[in-house]
């Protein structure tokens, strides 16, 4: 009996370690509002992104690229659109629960592509395609950056 116990305790702790050490994932969930097909070109792949319809990318997935003006290295996603290419640099700003999901070891900050071509953030209860934007928080809307031909 005092064997199971000990197992018991075993399982609990290992358990809680794992919680404790292991960061949550961070996941975007962006929504293709544009009203056209676009793609997403990322460093290993590219990924047709159809009108309409939601992408969704884990932090690991997206491109980690130093930023010129920032001189750090960033989360970024290339998007192209109508044969021009635009960089998305997804900051990191601290965003409150009313903008990211939360749950089950995981985080999702729900986004919008404009037919403006702005990134906007939703709220996390908001459904897609959000008929109205939110007040949008520190960092957001993400305008993107027109790369150069010779950037690609």
């Amino acid at each position: 009996m005092a064997l199971i116990a000990r197992l018991k305790l075993l399982v609990v702790a290992v358990a809680s370690i794992c919680l404790l050490a292991c960061p949550p994932t961070q996941s975007f969930l962006i929504f293709n509002n544009t009203g056209e097909d676009l793609v997403v070109k990322l460093a290993k792949r590219e990924i047709p992104w159809a009108v309409s319809k939601t992408l969704s990318l884990d932090l690991d997935e997206v491109d980690w690229i130093t930023s010129s003006k920032r001189g750090v290295e960033m989360p970024a996603v290339t998007v192209v659109r109508a044969g021009r290419e635009f960089r998305y640099w997804l900051l990191r700003s601290p965003l409150t629960t009313e903008y990211v999901e939360s749950g089950g070891g995981a985080m999702v900050l729900r986004m919008q592509l404009e037919a403006n071509g702005e990134l906007v953030a939703l709220k996390a209860n908001q459904s897609f395609p959000a008929p109205h934007i939110p007040a949008q928080p520190a960092g957001f809307p993400i305008s993107p950056e027109l790369l150069e031909p010779a950037s690609r």
